[in-house]
């Protein structure tokens, strides 16, 4: 009788579980559902998603759209034919924190579309991977350009160009490229349960938050810094991705981003030191490719007005991914490079 009464126990704490594991999935719908990754075969990025699924993020934002046939955060292809842009980069690029249509590359192609020249009608291709930023795009250049026909541009986003002269050595070399792995039964199946998601990323949230508080600004002079050894190592990388520029027939743009730096008096400033900059722009111009920096814009931004370029209102003003305006400047900034260099040819 009291084994009867443990086991009826259990049976309805198990149903309970399932139920309550149920409603909150459906709660997470509407409120927490972004694209389930899945291995990208082409290998030109490190993930992509499943195709042709509606997603919502409100987690971090307000985002919602579908994804393309592509499996990446787009529209659908418009024109198979048409010269291309690909966009390649981290989860800024991806943006499931603002509407799909709000992204930088879609932005991009809309403003493109939209002039009175046709010579720059591109079909823009958002290839962002979560987590793919500088030295695994840098590793997964070649691959792209083997994998796309009519490549016009391509645009190379990240936040950070800090790195070592080992690392700049190690992306040369691939070792950041990343092969394609298929998950275990466990994970693709916890993957699929939306309140599970939420939970793995809340932990994952935690061990790596999503962007740090805006640093101390203070000054240009006050840290050693080994220009030297860091212009030797993005020298070979630009010259790198120069040939492989004129390889396959495309122009390279570097759009580099990141928070402002706040000094004791409460004004934004460059995330770049003047010494980074000078090396990245003069690198840069040696092997032809474009490189946009938004860190004194976004910077100019924050100080001149009341928004951010970072941040949201459910989340830390400044803080974490690009938010609808830090999109709508990249975008602005992309198409009057773009629209620059139709003219010059």
């Amino acid at each position: 009788m009291k084994a009867g009464k443990v086991l009826k126990y259990f049976i309805k704490l198990a149903i309970s579980g399932i139920l309550a594991l149920v409603i909150l999935s459906v709660f997470c719908l509407f409120y927490f559902n972004p694209p389930m990754p899945i291995p990208q075969p082409e290998e030109y990025s490190n993930t992509k998603y499943v195709e042709n699924r509606f997603w919502v993020s409100f987690r971090e934002g307000f985002g919602v759209g579908r994804t393309n046939e592509l499996g990446y955060n787009d529209a659908p292809i418009r024109d198979e034919s048409a010269p291309r842009i690909a966009f390649i980069g981290s989860s800024h690029t991806v943006g499931l924190q603002v509407k799909q249509d709000k992204i930088f590359p879609c932005v991009t192609e809309s403003l493109l579309l939209a002039d009175a020249t046709t010579d720059n009608d591109y079909e823009c291709m958002n290839l962002g991977s979560a987590g793919q930023f500088f030295d695994a795009t840098v590793s997964n250049v070649e691959y792209l350009a083997k994998s796309f026909d009519n490549l016009a541009y391509v645009v190379i986003e990240t936040p950070t160009l800090n790195y070592t002269e080992d690392e700049f050595e190690k992306m040369l070399l691939g070792e950041y490229h990343v092969e394609p792995t298929h998950k275990d039964i466990a994970y693709r199946t916890a993957q699929r349960i939306p309140f599970l998601r939420l939970m793995a990323n809340q932990y994952q949230s935690v061990r790596e938050p999503l962007a740090s508080a805006p640093s101390q600004f203070t000054g240009n002079s006050s840290e050693e810094r080994d220009y030297i050894g860091y212009e030797r190592g993005f020298r070979s990388v630009a010259e790198n991705l120069s040939f492989l520029a004129e390889k396959y027939g495309f122009k390279l743009i570097i759009v580099h981003h990141d928070s402002p730096m706040i000094d004791a008096e409460g004004s934004f400033h460059s995330a770049h030191d003047s010494g980074t900059l000078d090396v990245l722009e003069r690198c840069c111009a040696d092997y032809g490719i474009i490189l946009l920096d938004m860190c004194q814009e976004f910077a100019d931004y924050a100080q001149n007005g009341t928004e951010s370029a970072y941040g949201f209102a459910n989340t830390r003003p400044g803080i974490g991914h690009l938010n609808k305006n830090g999109h709508s400047l990249i975008a602005q900034r992309l198409y009057e490079i773009i629209s620059a260099a139709e003219e010059v040819e």
